[in-house]
């Protein structure tokens, strides 16, 4: 797409593509789980993977009712599109500390993520893993 960015039909429906992709690897990953159907944020099915390390060494001595500050001192950058890191962070919070859905995403919301090259959207507007969407809107965020 880079070698044809003066084509701009291209590049909207090659974005568009990369932003399908992106939603159904997310709703493949380890980390998706469908709340309409009873299922729940699971760890154990993550155990092996950085997210589980880094929560515990995150959390260790921040006590619930401190909860806010967990990312006081954390950024990342992201090179990628998808938001792994925001959804796992999320309802890792959630559980770790007994804390409703809202407060754990207004908290994740305050961390602070870098994506140079973009990201298909933020959670509430778009669900990780979303089997629709308007692609050529998610686009304009790639």
């Amino acid at each position: 797409m880079d070698i044809h960015r003066s084509n701009g039909t291209l590049n909207i429906y090659g974005r568009a593509a990369i932003a399908k992709e992106i939603l159904e690897a997310e709703k493949g990953s380890k980390l998706y789980f469908y709340q309409a159907r009873g299922e729940s944020f699971d760890p154990t099915r993550i155990a092996d993977t950085w997210f589980v390390k880094f929560m515990h060494i995150l959390s260790r001595g921040i006590i619930r009712e401190n909860v806010s500050q967990i990312f006081q001192h954390v950024s990342f950058v992201s090179f990628n599109y998808d938001r792994c890191v925001e959804h796992f962070l999320t309802h890792a919070l959630q559980r770790s500390h007994a804390i409703r859905a809202d407060q754990a995403a207004q908290i994740t919301s305050m961390l602070r993520i870098i994506h140079p090259y973009g990201v298909i959207g933020d959670l509430d507007s778009v669900p990780f893993g979303a089997t629709r969407a308007n692609y050529i809107e998610l686009a304009g965020g790639i």
